[in-house]
């Protein structure tokens, strides 16, 4: 799923523009996730490679909706500097066209 670009997110329109956006978001997330045991991690990573016409900046929005729904969905306490360190963006031409790819390497991991 093609996520907004920071400039349109954030360029006007009613809040409840953003949030159906962030709920879309999450609704798709979640359904990568749902073939996984149950797990917690003190921290995570993500590691964003995509091919698409948004500056590498205006590609965050993705990161975003992605690190909230790995907090959403119970497998990191928080999305804050402790919990989340590290982040990279790196635009692949070697993708499709619109396509975003994210890794996420999680750290001290257990299950439940």
């Amino acid at each position: 799923m093609k996520p907004p670009s920071l400039n349109a997110y954030y360029s006007g329109g009613h809040w409840t523009k953003r949030k159906k956006a962030k709920d879309a978001n999450l609704a798709h997330i979640t359904k990568h996730f749902e073939d996984y045991d149950a797990f917690t991690a003190e921290q995570f990573e993500i590691h964003l490679r995509y091919n698409g016409r948004y500056d590498c900046d205006n590609t965050i929005v993705a990161v975003k909706f992605l690190s909230d729904a790995i907090v959403a969905l119970g497998y990191v306490k928080d999305d804050n500097k402790k919990h989340f360190p590290r982040l990279s963006i790196v635009y692949d031409e070697t993708l499709g066209h619109d396509t975003y790819a994210a890794t996420i390497v999680f750290h001290n991991a257990t299950t439940e």
